[in-house]
């Protein structure tokens, strides 16, 4: 389901997902066309249990994305 958030200011991530691109794809849609005022992102993180976990590997793919975009960057090895 998707959803436009144009009025929302505000992002608040409770569940993680494995893959960077849908956390990306969340913090989005509320940075649609129309949106007139500054978007505030809040991940909500609990630690030492799994979601810690989650935001390092989160952490690390988004890095190793960007090493396979970018030709002068250093690939890290997961």
């Amino acid at each position: 389901m998707g959803l436009n958030l144009q009025a929302a200011n505000t992002v608040i991530n409770v569940d993680l997902p494995w893959n960077p691109a849908v956390l990306e794809q969340r913090i989005a849609r509320s940075h649609r066309m129309g949106q007139k005022r500054t978007v505030d992102v809040c991940l909500l993180v609990s630690e030492g249990m799994l979601e810690e976990k989650i935001m390092g590997l989160l952490g690390a793919k988004l890095e190793l994305a960007n090493a396979a975009i970018t030709a002068d960057s250093d690939p890290v090895i997961l």
